[in-house]
Formats: C-alpha cells, sequence, structure tokens
C-alpha cells in the first residue's frame, strides 16, 4: 500500500493550466515516455571526489523538505493511499 499526499485539482483543465502558468510546462512537452536522463544524477565512481558536496546539497534538501518550502500553499494537499 502506497500513502501519500497529492494537490487536488477540479479538473484536469485545471491541472494543464497550473503547469503552464507556474512552470511554463505545456502538455505537448510532457513526454509520453518517462526515462532518466542520467547526466543529471551524479555517478559515485565519476563524481567521487565532488561527494561533500552532493552530500550537504542532498542534506539542505531534507531539510527545506521539512520545512515545507516545496509546497504551494495556494492549492489543496489531499492524503492518497
Amino acid at each position: 500500500m502506497v500513502e501519500n499526499y497529492v494537490y487536488q485539482f477540479e479538473s484536469l483543465e485545471n491541472l494543464l493550466d497550473y503547469l503552464v502558468n507556474q512552470y511554463n510546462i505545456a502538455v505537448e512537452q510532457i513526454p509520453k515516455q518517462y526515462k532518466i536522463d542520467e547526466q543529471n544524477f551524479p555517478n559515485p565512481i565519476k563524481n567521487s571526489a565532488e561527494k561533500s558536496q552532493f552530500e550537504i546539497a542532498w542534506n539542505q534538501f531534507q531539510e527545506d523538505f521539512k520545512r515545507g518550502v516545496f509546497l504551494d500553499q495556494s492549492l489543496n494537499l489531499i492524503y492518497s493511499s
């Protein structure tokens, strides 16, 4: 069972409008198949010298997440299971 919180939109149109207005992402730009661009992620072997920088950034992300930095207060957050 997966439990999480998600933003609630009244319609698909409202969600798509939100993506355009908030992030400048149009529905045509959303890929039909998801793939990971590995260049966006550190390689533990090639980037081992930068490990401390990655750890600092990860710790900052965790702190920001706990403080709710990434939450959009204008949207309704609902529990989903």
